[in-house]
């Protein structure tokens, strides 16, 4: 068997808010703290902070792969240069064979061996 119980929250109400109420009341009572001014600055000798000098930023140095494809190519490129500059010499260069022709008898035709020619009379 249950049995019934009267049930309420007002006693718990109640506990609570004499609680909240010794809070406020201890709040009250605390010491409330003295507001005290600060003094007016000196303005007839102005002091500024010196302004630092931010020195410039340094680049570091850094290496990229394209720079050096870059020289690679420049470097055949002249050697290639270099090649034809130098078969284009050679090629410019005199090169005289020995004379022969002084120690060769000199030209003559050939007489012809046929015999002349010959005009055989026609008729018509």
């Amino acid at each position: 068997r249950v049995e019934v119980c009267a049930f309420s929250f007002e006693q718990r109400e109640k506990e609570r808010q004499a609680l909240k109420e010794k809070k406020l009341e201890k709040l009250r009572n605390e010491q409330v703290p003295q507001f005290k001014a600060q003094l007016l600055p000196d303005f007839s000798s102005v002091v500024l902070p010196e302004k630092k000098q931010l020195e410039p930023t340094k680049p570091e140095p850094f290496k990229l792969l394209i720079d050096e494809r870059g020289s690679v190519r420049h470097s055949r490129w002249e050697q290639m240069v270099k090649e034809e500059q130098k078969q284009q010499e050679e090629a410019t260069v005199f090169k005289a064979r020995p004379n022969t022709v002084t120690h060769k008898e000199p030209f003559r035709p050939k007489k012809d061996v046929q015999p002349g020619i010959v005009v055989e009379p026609f008729t018509l």
